[in-house]
């Protein structure tokens, strides 16, 4: 297991939010897309490493396929442990800006 920078983490979270904020000036999430965003958030991390390790495991030698999954995994485990009210509470307030 890859060691989990939570400050890297903490960044890629607030990153989403700024991609909310300009996402959110063309069209408004309802209170339950907040509520469903961080599920469908993880869900597609978990998709894309998912996909890259099939990937890798038919092509061991094109290492390329593993790069997402060097910082992907870590950013998983922190994301998941992240309070979720508590991260739509920073992206609500992001997106208001």
């Amino acid at each position: 297991m890859l060691p989990i920078d939570r400050r890297r983490g903490q960044r890629t979270a607030e990153c989403r939010g700024h991609f909310l904020s300009g996402y959110t000036k063309h069209r408004t999430l309802n209170e339950a897309e907040w509520r469903c965003l961080p599920l469908l958030v993880c869900a597609r991390l978990c998709q894309s490493l998912v996909y890259g390790t099939q990937s890798y495991s038919l092509q061991p030698e094109n290492k390329y396929l593993l790069t997402t999954s060097y910082r992907g995994w870590p950013l998983l485990h922190t994301y998941w442990a992240e309070n979720k009210k508590e991260l739509v509470t920073r992206w609500k307030r992001l997106s208001e800006q």
